[in-house]
């Protein structure tokens, strides 16, 4: 099974989902995989569905090295040039 060896050999699993808990997603929506899932919740995030444009905006993001927009996207290069320094 597939989904079983990504869980057992992956460092995260990101699960999206708005309505529900870890706990609720194991117990009732793991297909089988309950056992697995248990043993290895600690690697479970679960991401609500889509993201907030007023938290995710990298036009307005302090964190970042340079800002960017759509209509602006020098700073997008700069980023990607610290983060792979920041990475090694």
């Amino acid at each position: 099974m597939f989904y079983k060896g990504g869980l057992v050999y992956s460092n995260k699993v990101v699960i999206v989902s708005s309505m529900y808990s870890k706990e609720r997603i194991i117990s009732s929506f793991s297909h089988r995989l309950e056992p697995t899932l248990d043993i290895h919740k600690d690697k479970l995030l679960v991401s609500p569905c889509g993201f907030d444009n007023s938290t995710w905006d990298p036009s307005k993001d302090k964190f970042l090295p340079k800002n960017y927009s759509a209509d602006d996207l020098k700073g997008k290069s700069i980023c990607k040039v610290a983060l792979q320094q920041q990475l090694g």
